[in-house]
């Protein structure tokens, strides 16, 4: 076998190495260019560094010191111009509500209803949630600002009294009351101005220099937080008038907040719109035959009008007749209930009355009468008087018996052209009277009226109410009848009303004492409600009198309303049912009147909220000008509330120096329990007298306390535990203060060392340490 020779490959290590080689060249050569084009990374840091110094630094930046925005210039200016527009907008509604007859128009008002499904109550928006919650909610706020103010003012006043011997007090003077300014002798006698100044006047206790410092219980002890009536009276007290007049406002802002809810107040009112008036029924009275139509319903509707207060017939009054008027279909026609007034025509019928003189016709002999006869075993006597009415020749007729005690009765009778031409309407009324003579008429206090009766066409203004889908027919009101379009009509119509009205007789079987026909006993009837008191007496003749009288009027006022409602039942005619007589036509046009609720502004509730939003503005304009005085004051609000803070939490050493003094005042009390945490309020507490101790603040803003100053007396001390001659003659603390003196109440030192503090070392129960000690602290 002969062997076979492969060539190997050559070596990919050293190819491999070179590859890499130039990989990691070109990537050395790729770094160098980026560190050349970059910036270190020290760099990147310290730019970091710097955008983290400031932004830290911007969120610890302290800003200037401000009072609290509302008690500002601009905070008590932009009360005040809420205040101005407050009453500018109160003005304006109320003149707006006068001069457009309500501001504007609301929904209706939903009544509540119960049914099978519960109790509905109407909607609260259409309730007026609107106009009774806005005007309430809008006080509301405005209150709620004021009483922001007012807070702010309550912690400012501790600041105000610690600087009131700054140089910026005397800006705006101090207001006093003028009788605490009454001087002495000019009212001899009174006692008014020393009892209250007692009540705002401190009393001092035989001071024997005039202080101008406040005293730790308008500083330190102040407190605010109570209710309106509680800081006033405070605030009275201590004669911090500002507060005492923001209470006063924010107590009338309260009633205010109430007495919006009544500002506003719908109301019904009628609104007038015109309208295009139609009629669907024409007036076929000239050619209309009524002789077969009985007059008995109309007879009915009158009495049931007249005697017993029924509504009227449709279209019908008591004097007239209209012809009945319609809304012609449109959208534009308002829906819901309304009245339509417009002209329309209307019939009548009046009366021409004459009164006879009955005893002048007895002696002229025109009252004659028959021998009496027997009817059915009574005595009947034919009475016929004949008189002359305005030239027509006429006469009545009387049937007189025993059994029928009065008479009422119409008669009719026409008159030829000659005569006057007009037919005549007899009205007589009279009692039987039993004659005592042959010759005696059986008749007494007889009335005889005579009437010319006279038709009427014309036009006259009506107001009926609408439902919404057709007119319901009862006349509201006549609002006027225009003479010039009236004018007298004949027809037959009325010539057969007048020949017929006298054949309706009264029947019925309690009515056989007396003789009417029907209008005679309607007549009589009406005038027995319409009596006066005089005629209601029976023993009297000029009462009996007067009722005659009265029932011969009430006879031309029934046969009126008769004549109006026969003519609406018998004369109109719809137009479906008829033709010609110019149905359907145009009236013209009229008026629908619509009750809508409009908004008003009730005069006595706004007089009273304008008259607080007055009040309440003089009182800003007086918190604004003593904040302006007092700008610089207010500016510092913050540190000195800061500084009295870090007073009252003890941490400093006149603080601790208290509750040590109160602790072995109180050494055996077992209510204290950590002598070292009594509190400043605790101390004042036990130390009566420490509410009247001065307080301010000197040079150095250090707050400072100074004990009065008394002379001396046999009186007791001024601490609770001891009791000595004198009390301590200066007492100051500040943030470095000094207390001199000795336990239980001494002579004092006369004046206050500034660089000194008393150590604490036992003592008396008065609670000064003995022995003075000096540091710096």
């Amino acid at each position: 076998m002969v062997p076979i020779n492969i060539p190997r490959p050559p070596p990919l290590l050293p190819q491999l190495r070179q590859i890499c080689r130039s990989i990691q060249q070109k990537a050395s050569v790729g770094k160098r260019y980026i560190k050349a084009r970059l910036p270190s990374t020290s760099a990147i840091s310290k730019i970091a560094a710097t955008i983290g110094t400031v932004r830290q630094a911007r969120h610890e930046k302290i800003g200037p010191r401000k009072p609290p925005f509302l008690i500002t210039g601009w905070g008590i200016f932009l009360l005040i111009m809420i205040q101005l527009l407050l009453i500018i907008s109160l003005a304006a509604l109320w003149t707006l509500s006068n001069a457009r007859t309500g501001i504007v128009r609301v929904t209706d008002k939903p009544e509540a209803f119960y049914d099978e499904k519960g109790f509905h109550d109407p909607s609260m928006w259409a309730m007026a949630l609107l106009w009774t919650t806005l005007p309430s909610f809008i006080t509301a706020l405005f209150t709620s600002l004021w009483g922001a103010m007012l807070d702010s003012l309550k912690s400012i006043m501790p600041v105000v009294e610690l600087m009131r011997d700054e140089p910026h007090r005397n800006a705006l003077p101090k207001w006093r009351p003028a009788w605490l300014r009454i001087p002495r002798g000019v009212l001899p006698g009174s006692t008014i101005p020393a009892v209250l100044g007692k009540v705002t006047r401190r009393k001092p206790k035989q001071k024997t220099r005039k202080s101008i410092h406040s005293t730790a219980k308008q500083t330190l002890l102040l407190d605010y937080g109570q209710l309106p009536p509680a800081d006033g009276w405070t605030a009275f007290r201590n004669r911090h008038w500002l507060v005492l007049s923001c209470v006063i406002g924010k107590l009338l802002l309260l009633a205010a907040s109430a007495l919006s809810a009544m500002v506003l107040s719908a109301a019904p009112v009628p609104r007038d719109s015109p309208t295009q008036v139609r009629s669907n029924y024409f007036n076929d009275h000239v050619s209309l035959d009524i002789t077969a139509q009985s007059m008995r319903p109309a007879f009915d509707l009158v009495s049931a009008n007249l005697l017993y207060g029924a509504s009227p017939l449709r279209w019908t009054n008591s004097t007239a007749s209209f012809r009945p008027i319609a809304l012609p279909d449109s959208p534009s026609i308002p829906q819901g209930a309304h009245n339509i007034t417009a002209n329309t025509t209307s019939h009548s019928l009046t009366l021409d009355c004459a009164e006879m003189d009955v005893a002048s016709l007895l002696e002229t002999g025109h009252v004659a009468m028959d021998a009496p006869h027997q009817v059915a075993g009574q005595n009947l006597t034919n009475v016929d008087i004949n008189f002359s009415d305005r030239g027509c020749d006429a006469y009545i007729n009387v049937v007189a018996q025993p059994r029928n005690s009065d008479y009422a009765f119409t008669s009719w009778q026409s008159c030829p052209i000659a005569r006057g031409g007009r037919e005549r309407f007899m009205f007589l009324t009279a009692d039987y009277h039993e004659p005592r003579a042959a010759d005696d008429i059986p008749l007494r206090r007889i009335k005889l009226s005579s009437c010319i009766p006279r038709y009427w066409d014309s036009v006259s203004t009506i107001q009926v109410p609408f439902n919404g889908t057709a007119t319901t027919g009862r006349i509201n009101n006549v609002v006027a009848e225009h003479a010039r379009a009236r004018h007298p009509f004949d027809s037959f119509f009325y010539k057969q009303f007048a020949n017929k009205i006298r054949d309706y007789e009264n029947w019925g079987p309690v009515l056989n004492e007396s003789d009417y026909d029907l209008i005679g006993s309607l007549a009589s009837q009406h005038a027995s409600q319409h009596a006066s008191s005089s005629a209601s007496s029976s023993s009297s003749s000029a009462a009996a009198e007067e009722a005659g009288a009265d029932k011969a009027a009430s006879m031309r006022v029934v046969v009126s309303a008769v004549f109006a409602a026969y003519f609406t039942l018998e004369a109109f005619r719809p137009v479906a049912n008829g033709g010609g007589g110019g149905g359907g036509e145009s009236l013209g046009l009229g008026t629908t009147t619509r009750e809508e609720h409009r908004l008003f502004i009730v005069w006595q509730t706004t007089a009273a909220v304008m008259a607080i939003y007055c009040a309440v503005l003089a009182i800003s304009c007086f918190v604004w000008a003593y904040a302006r005085a007092r700008r610089a004051l207010f500016a510092r609000h913050d540190q000195l509330d800061c500084e009295m803070a870090h007073f009252l939490l003890q941490d400093s050493e006149p603080a601790r120096w208290y509750c040590k003094e109160v602790a072995r005042a109180k050494d055996n009390d077992p209510g204290v329990q950590d002598k070292e945490g009594v509190s400043l309020l605790e101390y004042a507490r036990r130390r009566h007298d420490f509410a009247r101790w001065e307080c301010w603040l000197d040079g150095n803003n250090k707050l400072r306390l100074e004990k009065p100053t008394t002379a001396a007396g046999g009186g007791g001390g001024g601490s609770r535990g001891g009791g000595g001659s004198r009390a301590n003659a200066n007492r100051a603390v500040g943030a470095t203060g000094t207390i001199n003196g000795r336990a239980g109440g001494a002579t004092a030192t006369g004046q206050t060392q500034t660089q000194t503090q008393q150590s604490t070392a036992p003592g008396g129960a008065g609670g000064v340490p003995a022995g003075n000690q000096s540091s710096n602290p």
